[in-house]
């Protein structure tokens, strides 16, 4: 049985170069199922080169709680 309340999860986003180029990281909050869309949503300039840049998420293992409202 599949999860109807699925949690929003904090996400780091790692922009990387194909030579090992960092961009500055950042956090985004979004769904398991959503995070790829939310990435694209933010229209970063990086990305609109494929051939050179991509970019890596970390799921953080972090949950949002609503009734103590802060991550758990």
């Amino acid at each position: 049985m599949m999860k109807t309340n699925e949690p929003i999860r904090l996400w780091r986003v790692k922009v990387i170069n194909r030579n090992g180029y960092q961009a500055p990281a950042f956090l985004i909050e979004a769904k398991k199922k959503d995070v790829h869309t939310e990435v694209k949503k933010m229209n970063l300039r990086l990305l609109d080169f494929p051939e050179k840049w991509s970019y890596r998420l970390t799921d953080l293992r972090k949950e949002f709680n609503f009734r103590r409202n802060k991550w758990c």
